[in-house]
């Protein structure tokens, strides 16, 4: 493993017990939608009590996040994160699959808000929307009770 995949490590930075984040989850579900909603291509679906990886880079170096997941469409993902990311920032999403392993999509930050405390909901857009049978096999998944061992799933991430 290289030096530059030891440094991929999932870091999570928030500890909230799952009746809190459902809190926080069902609170942003009744709030309207942004005037930016109506020009959505794809349908979201509920994602919620699933662990992700969101890798970004920082400094220099890779950085592999634990968060948790809010909705999912063909074309991105809403995350919780527990720091606030810039729109138009690259990063890859690692989400889990039926089989066990991780698959790697590559996205830019299109919006950061404010959730509460330090929790911050961030959307992503993938780079390249998924079909149809890859968002349903990734809906259809167990979730994941730890990120991948290896860092080498994470390679994945912007440069």
């Amino acid at each position: 493993m290289s030096s530059q995949e030891s440094q991929l490590i999932g870091i999570e930075l928030l500890h909230l017990d799952q009746g809190a984040l459902r809190k926080v989850l069902d609170n942003l579900d009744t709030q309207p939608l942004d005037p930016d909603a109506s020009n959505r291509k794809y349908e979201r679906y509920p994602y919620r009590n699933r662990r992700v990886m969101l890798c970004t880079r920082s400094a220099q170096e890779n950085v592999a996040f634990l968060v948790h997941a809010h909705d999912i469409s063909m074309g991105g993902i809403s995350l919780m994160h527990g720091q606030m990311l810039y729109p138009k920032q690259r990063c890859a999403v690692g989400l889990p699959t039926q089989t066990g392993k991780w698959l790697m999509i590559l996205g830019q930050v299109t919006r950061c808000r404010h959730a509460s405390g330090m929790l911050h909901e961030v959307a992503i857009e993938f780079v390249k929307p998924l079909d149809p049978s890859t968002l349903q096999q990734i809906r259809d998944a167990a979730p994941a009770a730890a990120p991948p061992a290896e860092a080498e799933a994470l390679t994945t991430a912007p440069a």
